[in-house]
C-alpha cells in the first residue's frame, strides 16, 4: 500500500455534526405525574415508539422523551401532546423520584445514554425511575456498579415503567431533565463531566491491580452471537498485541477495571462497536483507532464520532478490508503501523 494509492488518515478530533448543539438542562419537577407504558409502533416509519411523562392535567413533558438527530427514522418518540386514557387502574409511587430516562439493557447504550441521563448522586429522592427500552430485563450486578461509581448507593430503588399491556404509573413527585446524550448527534458537555468523574473514582479504585498500558486494544471476539465477528478478528488482535497493544475482553472484567484502563491509556483501538465506547471514559487527548467492521465498512460509528468530538478524542477510523465472512488484516496493521510510528 503506498501513500498515493490509498492514504492512511490521520489522528483529528472530530468536527460536531451539522445541528448538533449543546443539550440544555430543562429541568422540571412534576407533581402527581403520569408515566404512560412503553410500546413500539410503526406508523409509516420503521420503529417509532412511546412511553413518556405527563403533567396531572394531562400534558406531555418534552424533556422526558429520548432525543432524536435528523434524519433519524429508527425509535423516534412519537407521544401524544395529551394524556391517552388507557382504561386501566394506575400504579402509584410515593415520594421524590429521579426520572433517569430509558433503561438500557444493553452495555454501549447504558453507557452512553442511561449513564450520563442518570448522573452523578443527587440527595433527597426515593430511587430512580425509568422506562423500559427495546431490551427488556431487570437492572443488573454490572449496572448497579456503575451507578455506584457515580456516588449512588447501590441498594437505591430503581423503578421500571414497562411495557404495554400495563398500567399507567402515577408518581407523588418526579424531577426531569432533559437528556445530555442525543445518540448519534451529540454529547454534551455535562456527559463528559460525569464520565470523566467516574473514570477517576474507577481508576482510583483500580489501577493500581490492573497497572499501566499505555495502548489497549477492546476485543469483541469472546462475545457470544457477534454480528460484527468475521474471521481473522483474532488474528488482527494477535498482532495488535504483538505492537504493544494490552488486549482486553471487557466483559470478562470488573466494570471498575474496564473504565480505569480506558481512563489511563494514551491509545485505544478496537473493532467499531459498544467495546470501543468504553472511551467515554478516556481523557482529552487520548488516541481512538476505530475499525470498521462488516456493519461499518466505510464510515465509523456516528456515536464514536460524536462522543471523540465532544471529549476532544483524537480519532481516526480505519475501513474494512476484506469480504463478508473474513476480514484482510493487512492493510489495518500497516495502517496501524503507520499512524503510530514515531508516537
Amino acid at each position: 500500500m503506498t501513500e498515493t494509492e490509498n492514504p492512511v488518515p490521520d489522528f483529528a478530533v472530530p468536527v460536531p455534526r451539522a445541528g448538533s448543539a449543546e443539550v440544555p438542562v430543562d429541568a422540571t419537577v412534576v407533581d402527581n405525574a403520569v408515566l404512560t407504558p412503553f410500546k413500539v409502533f410503526y406508523p409509516g416509519n420503521p420503529e417509532h415508539f412511546r412511553g413518556a411523562i405527563y403533567t396531572d392535567d394531562g400534558n406531555l413533558v418534552s424533556q422526558s422523551q429520548r432525543g432524536f438527530g435528523p434524519g433519524q427514522t429508527q425509535f423516534v418518540p412519537d407521544d401524544p401532546e395529551r394524556l391517552p386514557n388507557f382504561g386501566s387502574e394506575p400504579r402509584h409511587l410515593d415520594g421524590s423520584w429521579f426520572y433517569g430516562g430509558h433503561w438500557m439493557n444493553h452495555f454501549g447504550h447504558f453507557i452512553i445514554e442511561a449513564l450520563p441521563a442518570i448522573g452523578l448522586h443527587r440527595p433527597g429522592y426515593a430511587g430512580l425511575l425509568f422506562h423500559r427500552f427495546i431490551w427488556n430485563g431487570e437492572p443488573s450486578s454490572w449496572q448497579r456498579e456503575l451507578l455506584r461509581l457515580a456516588g449512588w448507593d447501590p441498594s437505591t430503588p430503581i423503578s421500571i415503567v414497562g411495557g404495554e399491556p400495563g398500567p399507567q404509573v402515577t408518581v407523588e413527585r418526579v424531577s426531569i431533565e432533559r437528556r445530555p446524550v442525543v445518540l448519534g448527534l451529540v454529547a454534551s458537555k455535562r456527559a463528559v463531566e460525569i464520565w470523566q468523574e467516574v473514570a477517576r473514582r474507577a481508576s482510583a479504585e483500580a489501577t493500581a491491580e490492573i497497572g499501566h498500558h499505555p495502548k489497549v486494544y477492546f476485543s469483541r471476539t469472546h462475545l457470544n452471537h457477534d454480528n460484527r465477528f468475521t474471521r481473522n478478528d483474532r488474528v488482527l488482535e494477535d498482532r495488535m498485541a504483538e505492537r504493544g497493544f494490552h488486549v482486553v475482553h471487557p466483559q470478562e472484567l470488573p466494570v471498575a477495571h474496564q473504565l480505569a484502563l480506558a481512563a489511563n491509556a494514551e491509545v485505544i483501538a478496537g473493532i467499531a462497536g459498544s467495546n470501543l465506547l468504553l472511551s467515554a471514559f478516556a481523557p482529552a487527548g487520548t488516541r481512538i483507532i476505530e475499525i470498521g467492521n462488516r456493519r461499518n465498512p466505510v464510515q465509523g460509528q456516528h456515536m464514536q464520532r460524536a462522543l471523540s468530538a465532544a471529549t476532544g478524542h483524537l480519532h481516526v477510523f480505519l475501513p474494512y478490508a476484506g469480504g463478508r465472512s473474513a476480514r484482510n488484516v493487512v492493510p489495518t496493521l500497516e495502517a496501524v503501523d503507520t499512524l503510530l510510528k514515531g508516537k
